[in-house]
């Protein structure tokens, strides 16, 4: 493994938790609609089992794809991760309301116009998106999450980080 992959992935990861920071007013909005005494209680990198309180957002790497163009010169570098968003399962119809509220507004954060294509600290730009969004109940049921499928394409020139 390159260790100029392991980097780039890195700051995907890291472009991703900052820009749902920098929105977390609105993430907060939504929480406080079905859960007015609650707020996110964090966005981590890792499996959502690690996870103790909720509501809570997880960024995981699920898999990064490397790819050659006509020359040996230019790879094209694509990171595949899941963002979950998980809530308590309140065991009521506001708790399906909750959950699409809540991965949407994740989604939309992700995938306004100004976060589709992003450069990270390397210098190295990046085009985005959310190609899916699954929903489900962990944790035996007692928690609701969504999962949503999102990947991030590079094109970089051979030797560059």
């Amino acid at each position: 493994m390159k260790v100029e992959n392991v980097i780039l992935t890195l700051e995907v990861f890291d472009y991703l938790k900052e820009e749902l920071n920098k929105e977390l007013f609105v993430i907060n909005d939504v929480i406080k609609k079905y859960e007015s005494n609650n707020q996110l209680k964090g966005i981590v990198f890792g499996d959502y089992r690690v996870i103790g309180a909720y509501p809570a957002i997880t960024i995981q790497g699920t898999s990064r794809d490397i790819g050659w163009f006509a020359s040996n010169a230019i790879q094209s570098r694509i990171v595949n991760l899941v963002i979950m968003c998980l809530i308590n399962n309140l065991a009521r119809e506001a708790t399906e309301r909750y959950i699409v509220e809540f991965s949407e507004i994740v989604e939309r954060i992700l995938t306004h116009p100004k976060r589709l294509q992003f450069t990270t600290s390397s210098g190295v730009v990046w085009d985005s998106l959310v190609e899916r969004v699954e929903f489900s109940t962990i944790k035996g049921g007692a928690i609701k999450a969504s999962r949503l499928l999102y990947n991030a394409k590079c094109i970089v020139p051979i030797g560059m980080k």
